[in-house]
């Protein structure tokens, strides 16, 4: 009993001089897809089309994303290099859906996330408050590797030309990891996010580093600022657009 009581304290020592020492993390996120996203994107496709997304998904799965973070900051990005022997083109496609080559910089300082990313041929950026993810915390547990894990959930909009939708984001964060923060803008949680589900994608932490070295996150986000409402606007307008084009083509 007296050594089950010691060994118990030598591992709250150890991990707290851990996390004490432990300046900054870096963490490595890998995807996996997620019900029937496949379905969904290859429904009423030709079959050329069709073996494009299966082939890109095949490349989704061996992507990896990135989190580095201190205390108050991080930033979470994305791998941007053809993996070997791939076709480039469908690195590229497979890049897109998961939206691989934007850039989040978190501050819990300044309650702010700002999204750099490339659209209509432009470069951008988007801010947000961390507030406006309401998180509601469950009582469910799980342990990812060894850690364990509460869940949390919340919701968010999108809208396309088909209307808007109310999309369910599940997260698994632990306690045992004090870093605020997780992929993309999920951040605000009481520890790391090692698990996130965003519809029918699913990042999961599968390497964690503790690193002693006292860093500063660079905010290198480049592009003009812009608003959500503005960047819908832009994207129902490039919509309209492409559907005059279509009548256009059929005219003639």
């Amino acid at each position: 009993m007296v050594w089950i009581k010691n060994r118990l304290v030598f591992i709250l020592v150890f991990s707290v001089i851990n996390y004490c020492y432990s300046q900054h993390i870096v963490v490595n996120y890998k995807i996996i897809t997620y019900g029937d996203f496949i379905e969904k994107k290859t429904e009423n496709r030709n079959s050329d089309v069709v073996e494009k997304i299966n082939n890109s998904f095949q490349l989704v799965n061996l992507m990896r994303m990135h989190l580095k973070a201190t205390q108050t900051e991080s930033v979470y990005w994305g791998d941007n290099k053809v993996n070997s022997g791939a076709d480039e083109r469908y690195f590229n496609l497979a890049k897109l859906y998961i939206n691989n080559d934007d850039i989040y910089f978190t501050n819990l300082k300044e309650g702010i996330i700002s999204k750099s990313f490339n659209a209509f041929e432009k470069d951008f950026v988007i801010h947000n408050l961390i507030s406006n993810v309401k998180w509601i915390l469950h009582k469910d547990s799980k342990f990812i590797n060894k850690y364990k894990c509460f869940k949390a959930t919340t919701f968010y909009e999108i809208k396309n030309p088909k209307g808007v939708f109310r999309k369910e984001v599940v997260a698994w964060y632990t306690l045992d990891i004090p870093y605020r923060f997780g992929p993309k803008n999920f951040s605000g949680l009481p520890g790391l996010i090692l698990e996130v589900r965003d519809d029918n994608i699913i990042y999961v932490a599968d390497v964690i580093e503790f690193k002693a070295e006292d860093i500063v996150i660079e905010v290198n986000a480049k592009g003009e600022n812009i608003t959500q409402k503005k960047l819908d606007d832009m994207a129902e307008e490039a919509m309209d657009n492409r559907r005059k084009l279509a009548k256009s083509k059929r005219r003639n």
